[in-house]
């Protein structure tokens, strides 16, 4: 079995979007022949989430390393005049902030946390990777990001071993939609510290078409055959044991990180005019947001009429997301509009999809518009189309009451294609690939 050398800041016990993809990875690389060994931070790192229950999927052949970390959380929540409780994403705050503190703030994030807020990771990361080098057999270095802290630890470690990287990109880098405002020499800096990693790399992993174009465009001289796209995906063994709980309610599943620039506009008129033109309505259906939202968007769905179907429940073990979504009878998909929406494929919708439960998707024209569309797994509506979304909803509302499935049947091999296990056979093609080059 050959061993491949995982950088990743989210493992378990850390909770949320980031971990799953990385960790599916690892439960089914051994099936391919390789070995993971991973490494990580600390199990008291500042992750945004826990979700202690994901332990039980790291496979047996697994090595886990954890590299020390100088986090920036506290120096971060003084500025910020947040308490010790309180999460602070340095990802995010590039969003607009106002006042004098949420201009300082903006500019501390833009000026001296390059690549990212994970930054103090560098050197713990790089000495144990080292360490780990020099005891085990590595064959190749494969690194996720964000926080692309573990790509700059992936070329330092390549660049001294000559070992081959792969870079995975989940997110943007430098075009993400939430890249800070930096001053132009930090700016610069994190460009070339990007270019620098990408040209390092045997090859070039995305999620998405989108980001593998940006990468074109800012990396000269990319070789168009070092880029891949392995999209997220979805666990058949997530449902596979899981058995759907009869809802006395019509029910709406939303799951995952809801912040106010996503919400959809046309969604409350639609709803709200749903509700005020049946007066029964409310007691036949329940909307179910289950992980963090942004406190506007509580307060402006916590208005009548909304209040009476409206359900926020925070964050929850991901175990028990799968079980609301096979619950539900529609799940929500909202995807904002902007620059960066047609290359949108956000994990949540890999496992809406393996649900088989039908979709409604609030988004401009992309790539999950084209996925839904593909799959059949469900309708497509912009995001501020008021009268679409009303009659999209009626319509799901009335297949739910004649015991049918809304917007038509799925296509079963279309999804079974973005399963994690078959995404995950991909991944190790492209290492046999690559070492079979290098040998």
């Amino acid at each position: 079995m050959r061993n491949v050398l995982v950088i990743s800041y989210y493992f378990p016990p850390s909770g949320g979007p980031g971990v799953q993809r990385v960790l599916k990875f690892c439960r089914y690389l051994p099936r391919h022949g390789y070995r993971p060994l991973v490494l990580t931070v600390p199990e008291t790192a500042a992750f945004p989430v826990l979700d202690p229950t994901l332990a039980a999927e790291i496979p047996a052949e697994a090595r886990i390393y954890r590299a020390p970390i100088r986090e920036f959380y506290g120096l971060y929540r003084r500025a910020a005049g947040t308490g010790p409780g309180s999460p602070v994403n340095l990802t995010t705050t590039a969003r607009d902030q106002s006042g004098l503190r949420g201009r300082f703030l903006q500019g501390l994030r833009g000026a001296f946390f390059i690549p990212d807020g994970r930054m103090g990771w560098l050197p713990g990361g790089t000495r144990l990777g080292m360490e780990i080098l020099r005891r085990e057999p590595v064959d190749l270095i494969f690194a996720s990001g964000p926080p692309f802290t573990a790509h700059w630890i992936g070329r330092r470690l390549a660049e001294r071993t000559e070992l081959p990287l792969v870079l995975d990109f989940r997110d943007p880098w430098t075009r993400a939609p939430f890249y800070p405002r930096r001053p132009s020499w930090a700016r610069a800096l994190d460009v070339r510290l990007e270019r620098s990693c990408v040209r390092r790399a045997a090859a070039v992993v995305t999620v998405n078409r989108q980001i593998g174009s940006d990468l074109r465009a800012g990396v000269t001289g990319l070789p168009p055959e070092r880029l891949h796209v392995l999209s997220n995906g979805f666990d058949p063994a997530d449902f596979s044991a899981r058995v759907p709980a009869a809802q006395a309610r019509w029910t709406l599943v939303h799951t995952g990180t809801l912040p106010a620039g996503r919400f959809p506009e046309g969604f409350v008129p639609a709803l709200a005019s749903m509700l005020r033109d049946d007066p029964g309505l409310d007691g036949r259906m329940q909307v179910r947001f289950l992980g963090s939202r942004d406190l506007r968007l509580l307060e402006m769905l916590r208005q009548p009429p909304l209040d009476r179907v409206v359900r926020f429940e925070g964050y929850v073990p991901h175990q028990d997301s799968v079980q609301a979504l096979l619950d539900s009878h529609l799940l929500l998909l909202f995807i904002e509009e902007g620059p960066q929406a047609a290359g949108m494929l956000t994990g949540k919708l890999f496992e809406y999809l393996g649900s088989t439960r039908p979709i409604l998707a609030l988004a401009p024209e992309g790539e999950a518009a084209e996925l839904i569309r593909a799959t059949r797994a469900g309708r497509v509506v912009r995001g501020n189309d008021v009268d679409g979304i009303r009659r999209a909803l009626e319509e799901a509302s009335a297949a739910h009451r004649l015991g049918r499935r809304a917007f038509g049947e799925p296509d079963p091999a279309a999804v079974e294609r973005l399963s994690r296990v078959e995404i995950t056979r991909q991944l190790a093609g492209l290492f046999d690939r690559i070492l079979g080059a290098a040998g």
